[in-house]
């Protein structure tokens, strides 16, 4: 399957005290929610953790995805991996978001300490048509995550 981009492909890379530290690093992992709340995480982790950031609006399938977030691995090692996922890809099925769900925990289960990888499915999704009611979507990936 061909995946499908979105009008505006982004991704955002955020690495603090990236010169150096004493301080293990954790790494957030996920889409604009994540972006949006890794302030507060930062602040609460600060002084015990270096916190780094990998968010993107790319579909968990998408080849691209795991090209990008390989490069984060290339000169860090994070203690724990926080990640967060499920905004993108909503023109894919929710078996096609189980293979790349699947895919995700596979590559970063093998990149942090055993029991380190925290999955938060989190994300809020509001209808196209009106904005202020949630989605189903997210409501009915959740089987499928289960399943994960």
């Amino acid at each position: 399957m061909t995946c499908l981009k979105e009008e505006i492909e982004w991704t955002d890379t955020w690495i603090t005290q990236a010169n150096g530290t004493d301080l293990s690093r954790v790494l957030l992992v996920g889409d604009s929610i994540t972006r949006s709340y890794f302030p507060q995480v930062e602040r609460r982790l600060a002084g015990r953790y270096a916190c780094v950031r990998f968010t993107t609006s790319r579909f968990l399938a998408d080849p691209v995805y795991f090209r990008e977030l390989s490069g984060m691995f290339e000169e860090y090692e994070f203690s724990a991996i926080h990640f967060n996922n499920g905004l993108h890809g909503q023109d894919f099925s929710a078996e096609y978001y189980r293979e790349g769900l699947e895919m995700a925990f596979e590559f970063l289960s093998c990149r942090c300490p055993p029991g380190r990888l925290i999955w938060a499915h989190s994300t809020p999704v509001l209808r196209r048509e009106d904005r202020t009611c949630p989605s189903p979507r997210p409501r009915l990936r959740r089987p499928t995550c289960v399943s994960t």
